[in-house]
């Protein structure tokens, strides 16, 4: 089973639903970003459930751009302060417009994202 804390259900523990033979899936920036705010990172956590009939189930896809890649929005994009905005991501998540303001690539991003979440060490 798979929860996370949504703000506007208080930031309690929630399981989301599936319907039968549907996959759920969990996104992060990267896909906010490409997809020009139209999908949203989440915050997750799995475990492993009680129920003898439930098996849970791993694929873990990383999405990486090719370190030259413009960091430019796409034309269907929203306007950029809603696609920086992420308001389903835990306290302690550097915030993703400090990382990709002045990024020209995805180099440069990424090199801001690990100085944000990694800085003094």
């Amino acid at each position: 089973s798979k929860k996370h804390r949504h703000p506007s259900h208080n930031n309690k523990l929630v399981f989301p639903a599936a319907p039968p033979d549907c996959l759920l899936v969990q996104l992060g920036e990267s896909f906010q970003y490409l997809s020009g705010g139209h999908l949203r990172a989440t915050a997750h956590c799995v475990k492993a459930s009680a129920k003898p009939d439930f098996t849970r189930e791993t694929l873990a896809l990383f999405m990486d751009w090719q370190p030259e890649q413009a960091m430019k929005l796409p034309d269907y994009s929203l306007p950029y302060s809603d696609v920086v905005n992420t308001p389903f991501l835990p306290e302690g998540v550097p915030a993703l417009d400090g990382r990709v303001k002045d990024a020209e690539d995805y180099r440069q991003f990424a090199t801001n994202t690990f100085r944000a979440y990694y800085k003094g060490k």
